[in-house]
């Protein structure tokens, strides 16, 4: 409340890995976290959880799993959302969002023999469960998936990207029950390039739905030579 204090690191894995992570706030002085051991490039991926409140980290059925104290944690000290095993595939998170009663609600990737599904997640109260949603298809060279958001004024709601004819195309899909049957419409279609990494402005409300993606074509080659730009669509 005074000073900025130096930084410190919060989680670990090792292996020369770094974990990815995702974060969203309450608003209320709890930050809610997902992730990863590494990348899924080069680890067999788990995917995990923390809560950030009054100075220590929690699982979500409320136990402690340290202080600040204790950090930097190890990610297997972490609350599990899913374990890695050779059928289910390497965990890659792709977003985290609150319900109206502040329960997380999670959209990630497994990723088995190179190829992507796309999966939801969330906490029944005793356990995290996973819903498969859709894989992902064949994706480019320079990406396995499109990408993944979760609408964060109804989380109900996950955009995403998957390969659709030649391109990759962003899609809205509902779920009315946790992810148990699922709803969804195609929001793009264009045959000359393919949209990803769509996300959903906050703050809109219900009255105007409305995403950005990263339009770009066969001369995008990698994350760093590419060519591309953003788009807006109002639906």
């Amino acid at each position: 409340g005074i000073h900025w204090v130096p930084a410190r690191e919060l989680v670990y894995f090792g292996h020369a890995q770094r974990p990815y992570t995702k974060y969203v706030t309450d608003g209320n002085r709890r930050i809610h976290g997902i992730f990863t051991d590494g990348h899924p490039e080069n680890w067999k991926n788990s995917l995990h959880y923390a809560r950030y409140e009054n100075e220590a980290l929690y699982a979500m059925d409320g136990r402690k799993l340290g202080t600040f104290k204790d950090i930097p944690l190890h990610t297997s000290k972490l609350d599990h959302i899913y374990n890695y095993s050779d059928k289910g595939g390497r965990a890659w998170g792709h977003d985290i969002a609150l319900t109206a009663d502040g329960r997380p609600r999670v959209v990630y990737t497994r990723r088995v023999n190179n190829r992507d599904t796309f999966w939801y997640a969330y906490h029944n109260g005793t356990k995290w469960l996973s819903r498969k949603i859709v894989e992902a298809g064949a994706g480019r060279p320079s990406f396995h998936s499109g990408g993944a958001t979760l609408d964060h004024e109804d989380p109900r709601v996950v955009y995403l990207s998957r390969t659709i004819g030649n391109w990759n195309q962003v899609e809205q899909w509902f779920t009315p029950d946790s992810g148990r049957t699922w709803t969804h419409r195609q929001l793009t279609s264009d045959p000359s390039g393919y949209a990803i990494r769509p996300v959903t402005p906050r703050g809109l409300g219900q009255a105007t739905n409305r995403i950005l993606y990263v339009w770009g074509d066969q001369r995008t080659i990698g994350f760093t030579d590419y060519t591309t730009r953003v788009h807006a669509l109002d639906f």
